[in-house]
């Protein structure tokens, strides 16, 4: 369900690496399929850059508030559909670009609706990202308690693009960093509304939370992982 800490200011910031990635690729007369769009907070900054965008989330209280964000910015390129990222009812080959931003995505189904030699973009955090919080929080019994810690970067990198290779030439790899600092009552929302702490319990885990904000605020390195690939011309997908 759609939280308005999703968008606040106190979690969220307003500079994006992604769009600034993507952007520089885009055209007028482009078609766009965006995966796992949310509140559409990186599809508004695509919509003035291309002809036409289908953002996809199946999150209706997303949408809902998706659809007021795009009302407020006066965007009506975008058609918001409510469906699943991984089997979605658009034609074959009836996109010229589709991108991802932390969420979920098949790679066969990009494919699947990219033109051939269409560029798909993919935004998804690398196992160090908020490494200082991550390793605060340690191990359970299951293991890392850090979303996606217990992979090192290179395993990461080489699964991602070992999937990537039967649909797309990888074409750019880019890693990012950025340093991000939160009030204490902004890194415990940061906690509520994402996976970055499995079983992430303010009760349970207020001796963590005590010591990593005791100067009043929670510091640490926001990591992800950018790709550029470009879809292969597979005969038989056609």
């Amino acid at each position: 369900m759609y939280n308005e800490i999703y968008d606040s200011k106190a979690i969220r910031n307003e500079n994006s690496d992604f769009t600034d990635f993507v952007i520089p690729h885009l055209r007028a007369d482009h078609s766009v399929a965006d995966f796992g769009c949310g509140t559409c907070r990186k599809v508004i900054k695509f919509a003035p850059h291309v002809n036409n965008i289908v953002a996809i989330d199946r999150n209706e209280s997303m949408l809902k508030q998706a659809t007021q964000s795009l009302e407020k910015n006066h965007i009506n390129n975008v058609r918001l559909f409510l469906g699943d990222n991984m089997n979605t009812p658009f034609r074959s080959h009836s996109f010229d670009v589709c991108t991802t931003a932390l969420s979920t995505w098949s790679n066969a189904e990009a494919h699947r609706l990219l033109k051939d030699g269409g560029s798909f973009f993919i935004e998804t955090l690398s196992p160090d990202d908020k490494s200082e919080i991550k390793l605060a929080f340690g191990d359970d019994e299951s293991g890392a308690r850090g979303y996606l810690f217990a992979q090192s970067v290179d395993e990461r990198l080489h699964y991602l693009l070992t999937a990537l290779g039967a649909f797309f030439e990888v074409e750019q790899v880019r890693r990012t960093e950025k340093k991000t600092v939160l009030s204490t009552d902004g890194f415990v929302d940061l906690l509520e509304v994402t996976p970055t702490i499995r079983g992430f319990s303010i009760e349970k885990d207020k001796d963590i939370v005590k010591e990593l904000s005791s100067g009043g605020s929670v510091a640490f390195t926001e990591r992800r992982i950018m790709i550029k690939a470009r879809a292969k011309n597979i005969g038989s997908a056609k």
